[in-house]
């Protein structure tokens, strides 16, 4: 790690940070006392973290950091105090992590390895989809976005594609698990991908979909209706 920034008015938590820092084998520390010395060092270079008391000299330090040049820095927030209200404004950090004083120099390192952990590996989107066979038996993934509704018949789910369908020996249940939530049960017997949906009319309890018409059935009416509020806020 190239340099760790530390804000921290008070003597005797600058000397506690740098023991605990030190013991860990952390070097290149930079303790600023205020934050005019904050924004002076953060307008020269970006450290790879910053370690900071929320309250310095009776500022908060939420507005600098909130900078877009320095909000997606690795933050460890520490603060004696114990009001909620703070701990929640931090979550508007994208890679913050919160310690209360007094604490165990074992949690500044698991909350140091977490952060530079977060900031190194990226969070891979999920890829929704199933697998299906093919006329000559071959394996085919059809991605979620590929698919326009499901039929449960029977042991047997039928999914169909703008192009095709398949048949597959499981149930409504395991297959909305693996394509997600672009899926919503509108029936007993069907699921829809909301990405095909053309039109939703409560009156007659029906979907229009790129390929037909489909029933809404009394017992799901609940989980279309959520959909359409959805949709109206977006």
């Amino acid at each position: 790690m190239k340099s760790i920034l530390i804000l921290e008015d008070d003597p005797i938590w600058q000397r506690k940070l740098d023991e605990i820092l030190f013991q860990f084998n952390f070097s290149n520390l930079h303790f600023c006392n205020d934050l005019l010395e904050v924004d002076l060092f953060l307008k020269k270079q970006i450290p790879d973290l910053i370690i900071a008391d929320i309250l310095i000299i009776e500022n908060y330090i939420f507005d600098i950091l909130s900078n877009e040049n320095y909000n997606k820095i690795p933050i460890l927030f520490v603060t004696a105090s114990t009001e909620i209200g703070l701990y929640n404004y931090t979550k508007i950090f994208s890679n913050a992590s919160y310690l209360v004083k007094p604490f165990h120099p074992i949690s500044v390192k698991a909350a140091i390895d977490k952060l530079i952990s977060d900031e190194k590996i990226p969070i891979e989107k999920k890829q929704y989809g199933i697998t299906v066979r093919g006329i000559y038996n071959e394996k085919i993934f059809l991605d979620v976005n590929n698919i326009l509704s499901v039929k449960s018949e029977g042991n047997y789910c039928v999914i169909k594609t703008p192009k095709n369908q398949f048949a597959l020996k499981t149930n409504l249940i395991k297959l909305m698990a693996a394509l997600g939530d672009q899926m919503i049960r509108i029936h007993r017997s069907y699921i829809v991908n909301t990405k095909y949906i053309q039109k939703i009319n409560l009156g007659k309890m029906s979907i229009k979909i790129e390929n037909g018409i489909l029933p809404i059935g009394r017992k799901n009416k609940t989980n279309v209706e959520v959909y359409l509020n959805l949709v109206r806020e977006l």
